[in-house]
């Protein structure tokens, strides 16, 4: 389970297997009271399991959200790949082989980068509607400072370094911002950052209500590009100022309802920020945002192509029993 969702109802409403052996017993013995499976990440635990249970007996959609194939094949740097193949061999056979069978069975992406790569309807994640847009709360002239907020974890391909190095110099030019991050605090943390350790999605959630501005200055990469973060979704939502650097598919996401800049370079989240230190353009980058997750973020976006999603897997299964 997803750790932000660790207690909620929908966390209650799932159970959990231990192994690869438990998920595939389970299937086996349960899949005829289901319409449909929809393994969720083309990965080995997951499609790899379903396709041994399941293939040919049942209807299977494969979901395929971020970008694990390509993180999981190229890795962090040169020669991962090859370093990577002599450490587990068998992982690595197993994922090429689900990779060529990709195409047998309807399958569904988040976005249009994983889309150009996999084919499939976009299915993106969806978040509930705000009932309101979020006011922009007092800043400046002495009052609470514009407060920056980094929802999720931060790895490094997350580029919250050069985030707290750029706050670092603006504030150190005496302009003013707060910066609450989602970890556990460093040896050097500053006094304008606060770190709250990990929160659940409620928790999440009401950061980014107290936050004039949300930054994503992910690093581009094989583990950033492709990756659609929720919580960039959640900003939008909430009629949140948002900064996102060039990598796709943040940039589509945003459309204009968000400041795009490119990434690895703190001068330039930097020039981002003070653009932002603009109440007036908060508020109007903030309204466009909710109007783009209104439009392409909810279940009435979506539900039809979900719907055609399952038919066509219903279809599939009805002509391979046919045959």
């Amino acid at each position: 389970m997803w750790s932000p969702l660790a207690g909620t109802e929908f966390a209650n409403d799932c159970f959990g297997v231990s192994s690869r052996r438990e998920l595939a017993a389970h299937l086996l013995e349960h899949y005829a009271a289901y319409d449909v499976v929809i393994a969720i990440k083309p990965l080995p635990d997951s499609f790899g399991v379903v396709l041994e249970s399941l293939a040919g007996k049942a209807p299977i959609i494969l979901d395929i959200d971020d970008p694990d194939i390509e993180a999981h094949a190229r890795g962090p740097f040169i020669g991962y790949q090859f370093l990577a193949s002599l450490r587990h061999p068998v992982y690595r056979r197993r994922l090429r082989r689900l990779v060529k069978r990709l195409d047998e069975f309807p399958h569904t992406v988040s976005n249009p980068v994983l889309q150009s790569r996999y084919g499939g309807d976009i299915i993106p994640h969806v978040r509930p509607k705000s009932v309101t847009l979020k006011a922009e709360r007092s800043t400046g002239n002495g009052e609470t400072l514009p407060r920056i907020a980094f929802i999720g974890t931060p790895h490094r391909h997350k580029g919250v370094g050069l985030l707290r190095d750029a706050v670092a110099d603006i504030n150190g030019e005496g302009v003013g911002f707060r910066l609450v991050i989602t970890a556990n605090a460093p040896e050097d943390r500053k006094p304008w950052e606060e770190w709250v350790g990990q929160t659940s999605l409620e928790e999440g959630l009401q950061l980014l209500a107290d936050a004039d501005i949300v930054l994503l200055p992910s690093l581009d990469g094989p583990r950033a590009s492709g990756q659609l973060p929720v919580k960039l979704i959640d900003s939008m939502m909430a009629g949140r100022a948002i900064g996102v650097s060039n990598v796709e598919p943040m940039p589509w996401a945003v459309g204009s309802g968000g400041i795009v800049f490119e990434p690895g370079s703190r001068d330039v989240i930097k020039d981002t920020l003070k653009q932002l230190e603009d109440a007036n353009l908060r508020q109007e980058l903030g309204r466009r945002a909710q109007d783009r997750a209104y439009q392409l973020f909810t279940v009435e976006a979506v539900s039809g192509l979900f719907d055609r999603s399952v038919r066509r897997a219903l279809l599939a299964q009805e002509q391979e029993t046919a045959r």
